[in-house]
């Protein structure tokens, strides 16, 4: 089993505040030789629609890239206990057409004794000023449907697609 816990870093967003995902996957490293629909195709991943929520970043292998893939490959946590321990929580809210979402921050040390932080988001997706949560998804290029059920986002169950208090507060 080559499912992996990983992160990208950094990603802004409009407003220019850090934003951080974490993303399961399966860790497959690609030498970027074939299209990147092809490798979508390989693995039945949609990786440009992970892309676009910050899930992931596409990125030739050179020298002069931000993150190389040994980055990358050794930033992966398999499995991380956030329980009983000290966190940092970040709290974006919105009601009507903006996402709100959690962003929780555990510090902690490595087997090394060296500081690293583990990183853990989830996202609510409203469809209010859309209509539905179909021409959302097509408006903002994202499959949020897909990313639901992978556990990455809860969309609204609000009648009027608005964001469900009730729900973040449950979550």
């Amino acid at each position: 089993d080559n499912t992996a816990f990983g992160f990208v870093f950094p990603y802004f967003n409009r407003k220019g505040q850090p934003k951080f995902f974490l993303y399961q996957h399966s860790f497959i490293p690609w030498n970027h030789s074939g299209s990147i629909e092809n490798k979508e195709r390989q693995d039945g991943i949609d990786y440009r629609t992970l892309e676009k929520m910050g899930f992931c970043t596409i990125t030739e292998a050179s020298i002069d890239s931000y993150l190389s893939l040994k980055n990358v490959e050794e930033s992966i946590t398999p499995k991380f206990d956030m329980h009983n321990r000290e966190v940092y929580i970040g709290f974006d809210y919105s009601q009507f057409s903006d996402n709100t979402a959690f962003g929780f921050v555990f510090p902690y040390f490595n087997r090394k004794g060296q500081p690293k932080f583990f990183l853990y988001q989830h996202s609510f997706i409203p469809w209010n000023h859309s209509g539905s949560i179909e021409n959302k998804e097509r408006q903002d290029g994202i499959d949020y449907r897909t990313l639901e059920k992978m556990g990455f986002c809860t969309i609204t169950e609000h009648k009027d697609g608005i964001i469900n208090t009730d729900q973040v507060y449950q979550w």
